[in-house]
């Protein structure tokens, strides 16, 4: 028999006689609830106390089982042995039909109580919650070994072959108690674990971090150094100078691309034209004058240059030179 109610869309027009539970079960509203806990409005559960015997069987189960099982398919697989066997099977059966939900399913058994030597039940003996449901699955009991787990007949389902627990008897045997001091030492290594598991996750996450921030920097410097390396290439192909190639005496006067000096080693500048005019031809202070370097403001005014050194070298050649060419007297 089912001890609660649900509160649903669909329950509600069952209770009021509009709707079926045939009905209900393919309404296009049948997950609509009418009452949930949101953490926003206050919420007043349902309590009612029930007597309970030996023998009983008790399931909490999700609308993932319920919605797709009938009461009367719930009720047989309940009928069976053992719990875990029960659990294993409604899960496996809702989701084979379908369970448009989470399937969660939980059963407790009414056993008997442990009796003293004497007959009496000792009510002052603390009784320890044991552990159910994915808290329960067997990877999760070998790591909590003081926790106290149900004596299942078959402890893991995917292995039949597995030990049985309990051969025979109820389907929950009775467990001694434990000390609850136990209990503390296994959860918090438990604790510790998950706390651990999280730090290192939040390590590897810093590192991620890091290596990408260290990308991201490296990639901008190089980016600034490429711009300032093309921006400072630019700058120096506008730039044009009259100069020696050679010796100032022997040497010829070129057009130079760039600016005169060095970088690291590296010339800031290249001959663009040698014109082959012999530096020690021209008047002593054009001599000066190109030995220091003379600023063009392009190649056409490098070259307009280079034709008056030309004319005034011709000039030093005449029968009478003007001052200041080479061997000229005054």
């Amino acid at each position: 028999m089912q001890l609660t109610h649900d509160h649903t869309y669909v329950q509600s027009l069952i209770d009021g006689g509009s709707l079926s539970p045939a009905d209900a079960a393919v309404h296009p509203k049948r997950s609509l609830l009418m009452r949930a806990v949101d953490g926003i409005n206050p919420v007043e559960p349902d309590l009612s106390m029930r007597e309970a015997h030996v023998g009983d069987r008790y399931l909490l189960c999700s609308d993932g089982l319920s919605g797709v099982l009938s009461f009367d398919e719930i009720a047989e697989i309940l009928a069976q042995g053992d719990p875990t066997g029960c659990v294993t099977a409604l899960v496996d059966f809702a989701l084979e039909r379908g369970a448009p939900d989470n399937v969660t399913v939980v059963i407790a058994d009414v056993v008997e109580v442990p009796e003293l030597a004497d007959g009496v039940i000792d009510d002052d003996e603390p009784v320890m919650p044991v552990v159910v449901g994915a808290a329960g699955e067997p990877r999760v009991r070998l790591r909590l070994p003081n926790v106290r787990f149900p004596h299942d007949a078959q402890l893991d389902p995917d292995r039949p072959d597995a030990q049985a627990r309990v051969v025979g008897g109820p389907p929950t045997a009775p467990q001694a108690l434990i000390d609850s001091d136990l209990v503390v030492p296994a959860a918090e290594r438990a604790y510790r674990e998950s706390l651990a598991d999280t730090a290192k996750a939040g390590q590897r996450q810093r590192r991620r971090r890091t290596v990408l921030i260290s990308v991201i920097a490296i990639f901008l410097v190089l980016g600034a150094i490429g711009s300032s390396v093309l921006i400072a290439r630019t700058w120096l192909d506008s730039q044009w100078y009259v100069s020696v190639n050679g010796n100032p005496g022997t040497g010829t006067v070129a057009i130079y691309n760039g600016v005169p000096g060095t970088l690291v080693g590296v010339p800031l500048s290249a001959i663009s034209t040698d014109t082959g005019l012999i530096v020690g031809s021209l008047p002593l202070f054009d001599q000066e004058l190109v030995s220091k370097g003379i600023p063009a403001g392009d190649s056409t005014d490098a070259e307009r240059i280079v034709f008056e050194l030309q004319s005034r070298a011709a000039s030093c050649q005449s029968l009478t030179p003007p001052n200041g060419c080479p061997g000229a007297t005054s």
